[in-house]
């Protein structure tokens, strides 16, 4: 039995339960994804329960045009309201985390974009599982740990917008690895706290995720399926504003 990698991603969101749960005949990050079994019912890129991105101020003073030089982010983009971004983080996050604690695959996987989403089913269809059994062990791994009661819920504890260099860098590596042409509008990272409570246990992990934006619409994103860079050691390219942080 070859461990389900997906879940072994997953395990560095849910505080390591899900290494424990195997599957057959799993793939693993391959790299490119395309469609197969256990097809979603949300075909189209922005889901139902994506959030869209306020408004941004329509003239940047003179302090954040520097602010936005410094930082390497083109004026058009740059974000003059952190609380906001800050507000979308956590209803996506909010919506992930109750995804978990009712093991509901579409409400856990519609802050994802679409491509991302089809990816985690394809691999839930070469392991043997179907999308509804992927969360029934992601649950029954909490209520084990935690108690039947157990939830979920995040605490953000700040966002990073990335420079114009890392989008454009994360653009194509998504083009590459997903064989879709992904256009990105912005493009942030959002540090917080996953906290589990339950009869049993208590626990709080400092976790990561990619913020993309696409067609005002944001998403959760990380980069478990991105394809290796081969210049760089086979490894997926950080952000330089993530590295250093």
């Amino acid at each position: 039995m070859t461990e389900n990698k997906r879940l072994k991603r997953s395990a560095a969101f849910l505080a390591a339960l899900l290494m424990l749960l195997p599957c057959a005949g799993c793939s693993g990050n391959n790299g490119s994804q395309g469609g197969g079994g256990n097809a979603s019912s949300a075909s189209d890129q922005n889901n139902a329960s994506s959030v869209k991105l306020p408004k941004r101020a329509a003239k940047l003073t003179d302090e954040q045009k520097k602010d936005a030089s410094d930082k390497n982010i083109s004026e058009e983009r740059f974000c003059t309201d952190n609380e906001q971004i800050t507000k979308v983080a956590e209803d996506l996050l909010k919506q992930y985390c109750d995804g978990m604690t009712e093991a509901d695959h579409d409400k856990c996987f519609d802050v994802f974009p679409a491509f991302y989403k089809k990816a985690v089913e394809k691999e839930n269809s070469e392991c043997g599982d179907t999308n509804e059994q992927y969360m029934q062990s992601i649950k029954k791994g909490f209520a084990d740990s935690y108690g039947d009661d157990f939830y979920i819920f995040p605490t953000v504890t700040s966002v990073l917008q990335l420079s114009d260099e890392s989008l454009e860098g994360t653009e194509e590596r998504l083009k590459k690895s997903f064989g879709e042409d992904i256009s990105l509008d912005d493009l942030y990272y959002v540090y917080f706290n996953e906290n589990v409570r339950g009869s049993k246990n208590k626990s709080s992990d400092a976790l990561e995720f990619f913020i993309l934006v696409m067609d005002e619409n944001c998403y959760l994103y990380d980069d478990y399926y991105e394809t290796a860079d081969e210049e760089n050691n086979g490894a997926v390219k950080e952000p330089e504003e993530k590295a250093n942080s």
